[in-house]
């Protein structure tokens, strides 16, 4: 069994990431990321019984778990990964970094469950495990919120002018319309990255709150519908 075992996720794992602000801010997204975070709490909590866990590290709100069943990919530090919550389950040689492509990715989802609170799961989350493949609006909404937040609290994007930068990966995390030729802040891009973020409406909120009741299962499908 991993290190997993030795580190106790505690309540203090499952709140903020490290730029975000205020302990009210932190109550607010652990009330509205609850059953997000039971689920992948729960999930965590079995892999690591079963001996699928090698290690855990945090990343700026997020706790990170390297398995030994997620497939890693022909190329380095990629692979098969999903994220529920605040839990982010990649292969083992993933790396908790802003420049990894598979992290990169995973931790928009981590950034798409703070903004979606309780809809997350049927906003976002079983829709697209229904379907297979990174081009698809679920993906580019977590992609875009990712690719903001790295930008912004990690040295913006990597260009001639800026080497050091972030080297977001747009062709495995691709984004409708962004042109990694253009500055982020360029108004092409920025349209692209607003376009690309979607909300959960009334009814994904109140189906979210409502876990696994009858609206729970129709939203899920109807948001599903929605994402082919």
């Amino acid at each position: 069994m991993g290190q997993f075992q030795q580190v106790d996720l505690q309540v203090r794992d499952l709140f903020l990431t490290r730029h975000s602000g205020t302990l009210c801010r932190a109550v607010q997204h652990n009330f509205h990321s609850h059953y997000g975070e039971r689920v992948g709490f729960a999930a965590a909590q079995l892999e690591n019984e079963v001996g699928l866990v090698n290690k855990v590290s945090y990343f700026d709100g997020a706790t990170v778990l390297y398995t030994n069943y997620l497939i890693n990919a022909s190329t380095e530090h990629t692979g098969s990964a999903f994220t529920i919550g605040s839990f982010i389950n990649g292969p083992s040689k993933m790396q908790a970094t802003p420049n990894d492509a598979i992290f990169q990715h995973e931790y928009g989802r981590y950034l798409q469950s703070q903004a979606e609170g309780p809809a997350y799961l049927t906003f976002t989350a079983i829709p697209d495990l229904l379907r297979s493949g990174n081009d698809k609006p679920t993906a580019w909404d977590g992609n875009a919120r990712a690719l903001e937040y790295f930008a912004k609290y990690y040295g913006g994007l990597k260009s001639p002018q800026n080497p050091n930068g972030v080297d977001w990966d747009i062709d495995t995390n691709f984004i409708p319309g962004f042109n990694k030729y253009l500055s982020i802040n360029d108004p092409t891009n920025q349209e692209a990255l607003k376009k690309a973020k979607r909300s959960p409406n009334i009814f994904d909120i109140f189906s979210g709150v409502d876990f696994l009741s009858r609206f729970w299962f129709l939203d899920t499908i109807l948001n599903y519908n929605k994402n082919k």
